[in-house]
């Protein structure tokens, strides 16, 4: 397996084999040039529905996927809050992004896998969790079919929020929305000499 290709650029494979006792294979060497990726020209992918948590901490997406030939096998997005890293290794833009996604499924900060099977909520939601309120998201969203057809990217750029209403403990009504807190049972554990408490 050799990873890490460019698209479309020709290469040579040069290789010959060695046995037990030293002794070399002929040579042997073949040109070949690496596929030019593709998204499906008939395939699509839509945000149907783009919903945040009054906390501003969570997100729900819902898509639908039209033109495809067979069932669709896996969702894979990103959503990057890191301008430097959006802007230089996504490449800026939801198209350039898309290609990422497909191309690049083991980068460090590379998309998540979801499979419609079983990773959907169970309304048909793809649920995204620990939101930073405040900070600026970059979402895009890709869809495979069983055929390995890819549809082209859908995005949005998103700013999460809280809507919430906080009531603190020294404001009037504070008494009727209190939160009780219960401590169950205690473990004690201890580690290079200290005891803590698990609750």
């Amino acid at each position: 397996t050799n990873n890490g290709l460019s698209q479309g650029v020709s290469r040579w494979l040069v290789a010959y084999s060695i046995d037990k006792d030293g002794k070399y294979g002929s040579l042997t060497k073949q040109k070949f040039t690496t596929k030019v990726f593709q998204f499906s020209e008939t395939m699509t992918i839509a945000i149907d529905e783009f919903k945040m948590s009054d906390m501003g901490t969570e997100a729900w997406v819902k898509v639908s996927v039209t033109g495809n030939t067979s069932e669709i096998v896996q969702y894979r997005y990103a959503n990057i809050s890191n301008e430097f890293s959006w802007t230089n290794t996504y490449g800026g833009t939801i198209e350039t992004a898309a290609q990422y996604v497909a191309t690049v499924p083991n980068a460090y900060y590379g998309p998540k896998f979801v499979d419609p099977t079983k990773d959907l909520d169970e309304n048909g939601y793809i649920h995204i969790q620990n939101l930073a309120i405040g900070e600026t998201y970059n979402f895009v969203i890709i869809a495979f079919d069983a055929d390995g057809n890819v549809t082209p990217g859908v995005g949005k750029t998103y700013t999460p929020e809280m809507n919430a209403t906080l009531i603190y403990a020294d404001e009037e009504g504070w008494a009727e929305s209190a939160p009780t807190v219960v401590i169950g049972e205690k473990d004690i554990y201890e580690m290079y000499g200290m005891d803590y408490a698990d609750y």
